[in-house]
């Protein structure tokens, strides 16, 4: 039973720290293929990628945005976690 137990915290910590990254990784990384993608569109000829993923950080703790940022925890998380179940050594 004390495997059992130890299985379930090594999967937490890594179910955590996919959200982490999820959050601080990934979530960004969208924002710059978005920004690439649409910044023709946005009317911010002028504005480099510098300046918007630091007005879209300064948004992104907003009520507002939990929502998406659970959703890229969940990819996160779940990504992670997926390693907890491969062989050893694989």
């Amino acid at each position: 039973m004390k495997s059992l137990s130890k299985k379930h915290r090594v999967i937490t910590i890594h179910t955590l720290v996919g959200a982490i990254i999820g959050i601080v990784l990934l979530h960004p990384l969208t924002k710059i293929v978005y920004w690439f993608e649409f910044k023709h569109d946005m009317g911010a000829k002028d504005e480099n990628l510098w300046h918007f993923l630091m007005g879209r950080m300064e948004s992104a703790f907003v009520v507002e945005m939990v929502p998406m940022s659970l959703a890229f925890a969940i990819i996160g998380g779940e990504c992670r976690s997926s390693f907890c179940f491969l062989p050893p050594g694989a």
